[in-house]
């Protein structure tokens, strides 16, 4: 198992927002191939309903995180799609359980969920994404899955890099 440092995930970001389109295809080709299942539950939001700025968010999120894996020389097993349904279930569970707690019943409820995982920095860093870009706040029904999705996806890939 291997913690990843702020300072390999800064690099990583960096590396993704600097990246030409080219480089950024070529990465996504690597995904498509190393991690199919993350990169489907992405795409497949658009049949859903959610515009291609919303799935943008995600698939910067999986070029960020897939980058730190490479970037760190961890090998992770490829995802499967009942791995990913177990991981969008436990969170889902998670946001109703929380729906009705107090705000500091909310945090607690994160921290406990943080404690599982070794690399907080990237759950941190991904959740702060997904607020930060509004994901959590849409109204329509279809758009609630996006955060989730961006959230199990990374939940997935911590599980992989942490065995």
């Amino acid at each position: 198992m291997m913690i990843i440092t702020e300072s390999q995930l800064e690099k990583s970001i960096n590396s993704v927002l600097n990246m030409t389109q080219s480089e950024q295809e070529s990465l996504f080709d690597e995904i498509m191939m190393a991690q199919p299942t993350l990169f489907q539950n992405i795409l497949i939001q658009k049949q859903y309903g959610n515009p291609l700025y919303h799935i943008g968010i995600l698939l910067q999120l999986l070029l960020i995180l897939m980058k730190v894996v490479n970037d760190t020389k961890i090998e992770i097993e490829m995802i499967s799609e009942d791995e990913f349904e177990r991981h969008m279930k436990r969170i889902a569970a998670i946001a109703n359980f929380s729906e009705s707690l107090s705000s500091e019943e909310k945090l607690a409820c994160i921290e406990q969920h943080l404690s599982r995982y070794q690399n907080t920095i990237i759950l941190s860093y991904v959740f702060d994404e997904i607020v930060s870009k509004g994901l959590c706040s849409l109204a329509n029904e279809s758009s609630k899955f996006l955060p989730l999705v961006g959230l199990a996806m990374t939940t997935c890939i911590l599980e992989a890099i942490e065995r």
